[in-house]
């Protein structure tokens, strides 16, 4: 898994009052930049280790 994956698992264990405090709006709104930020990672690795010869 990727850092934005667990980002977002950081988040959502964080939210509520008696935890992280997070209300639901920005768990949503966090977790969208971050799977955007998550899936143009993955779409860069996959073209980089073409272009390296890795796969």
């Amino acid at each position: 898994m990727s850092k934005a994956v667990y980002n977002i698992l950081i988040i959502l264990v964080g939210m509520g009052k008696e935890n992280g405090d997070y209300s639901k709006k920005s768990v949503i709104k966090l977790g969208i930049y971050l799977t955007f930020v998550f899936f143009i990672t993955v779409v860069f690795e996959y073209f980089w280790r073409q272009f390296t010869g890795l796969i």
